[in-house]
This record gives structure tokens, sequence and C-alpha cells, in this order.
């Protein structure tokens, strides 16, 4: 299995994840695509979280040129909304990525959205195939593949949700959703 395919999955795993969660709760996403100045409802951020739950289980399965190529423009679509939203600063509220369990938007969401960028051009460009069709080809270690592909979504869905809310906790800026779902309390002085 190539670390590439890696990526692409753990990118897929990523994208599904911040599907799943806007779907359940719109209002931070129509907030923030709002605050950016486009026209957004709930409706229209519940169809972007069934697209992103969709490719981001093609990215993990199948992947391919189209799939990828697709991505990338939808991440670099991420990487600007979210470079808007930090310069906004506070008054953008949460970036939105993650419905109700949003972090406000930080330089983390811009890094991880521009990296996913560069993987899934990369992507696109070598046709990668999907974590499944190396898993089949690693018979012994499929499950260990499969194994370390989640845990890197997961830790991608983590810098993404809790490592800015750790930071505004450590730093006495308050907690979000997020921080006080993992016990983490801003520290009083």
């Amino acid at each position: 299995m190539t670390v590439l395919a890696g990526l692409v999955g753990m990118v897929g795993i990523l994208l599904a994840a911040g599907g799943v969660s806007k779907g359940r709760q719109p209002t931070p996403t129509v907030r923030s695509m709002r605050a950016v100045g486009l026209p957004a409802g709930g409706a229209a951020v519940r169809t972007l979280a069934v697209v992103e739950v969709a490719l981001g289980a093609v990215l993990l399965v199948v992947a391919g040129r189209w799939p990828c190529a697709v991505a990338a423009v939808l991440f670099t679509a991420f990487t600007a909304i979210s470079v808007r939203l930090v310069r906004l600063g506070p008054d953008a509220g949460s970036c939105g990525c993650f419905g109700d369990r949003s972090s406000p938007p930080s330089w983390w969401h811009v890094g991880v959205d521009a990296a996913a960028v560069v993987v899934l051009v990369a992507g696109a460009a070598s046709g990668t195939t999907g974590v499944a069709d190396h898993w089949r080809s690693l018979p012994g270690q499929g499950y260990a593949v499969l194994g370390l592909v989640a845990l890197g979504g997961y830790l991608l869905v983590a810098l993404m949700t809790v490592l800015p809310d750790t930071m505004a906790a450590i730093h006495g800026r308050g907690e979000t959703a997020a921080a006080g779902e993992f016990g983490l309390r801003s520290p009083t002085r």
C-alpha cells in the first residue's frame, strides 16, 4: 500500500466526519458561510453534508483521479473560507466545519485544509486507488493498515476540533463545545 493511498483515506474520513456533523447540526455552518458572504441555508448545508459523506467514503474505499480532483476543489474552497474566517476574527464565530462541535476558525484549519489539497492533488495526479483496494492486497496486514488509516483520520478530526479548543483553553480565551466535551476548562485567574 502506498502512503499516498493512506493519506487520501485519512482525508476521506475527515471529509465524511465533517459531513455527518454538518448534517446533524447545520446551523454553525450556515452562520460561517454567511459570515464570508456566501448564501446559505439549512437545506444547502445538508446537501453539502451528503456530498461530503459520499465523497469521503469514495476517497476511503476506491479513490481514483476524479474523486481526488473533486475533493481537491472542495478543500480548496474550504481553505479559502477558512482564511477569510480567520481574518474576520472572533466576529466569525465558529468555523462550521463540524456542526455544533466546530471550533473557532484558526490557522490550524487553514493548514489542515491546505495539506488536504496537496494530498488530493497528488492522489488525482497519480490515480491512487483507495484503501480497500490495497487492503485486499495485504493479507494478514489489512486490518492493521485499516486501523492506522482510521486512527489517522480520527487524529485529523481531533486536530480540527479539539486542538483549537485546547489552545483557547490554555490561553484563557474561553471554551467551546468540543473543549467542554473533553473536560477542558479555561484556567481561572
